[in-house]
């Protein structure tokens, strides 16, 4: 939990509240990698993991960026394919001893016009 707080810490976070209630959170290291997506499943399908992951990608600073990555799970990888997200490739991760399927997928980021 330590090694969560801290990261949560070091990268660009957010929280997304509907009437005080947390219903969402992500967070975006500053090379570009989107780490950790989550909207809780009452409040799916309403618009905040796009949000989430458009605020991040908006508010990022370093101009070094050229791509957006992030490892998407099996379910996850068509909401990513919506916002501009592209497969590199299919990863297999072992937790334990169950394999699991995600797949790196990166997205140009846009010149930003000074």
């Amino acid at each position: 939990m330590a090694a969560w707080n801290q990261s949560f810490l070091e990268h660009l976070t957010l929280v997304a509240e509907i009437e005080d209630i947390i219903v969402g959170f992500a967070d975006m290291d500053h090379q570009g990698h989107l780490d950790r997506l989550y909207v809780h499943k009452d409040y799916q399908r309403k618009g905040i993991a796009t949000a989430l992951v458009k605020s991040l990608e908006k508010r990022s600073t370093n101009d070094n960026i050229e791509f957006f990555e992030t490892y998407a799970s099996i379910t996850a990888r068509p909401f990513f394919e919506k916002l501009g997200y592209t497969v590199q490739y299919e990863n297999t991760v072992v937790r334990g001893n169950i394999s699991l399927i995600n797949f790196k997928m990166t997205k140009k980021r846009p010149i930003k016009l000074r």
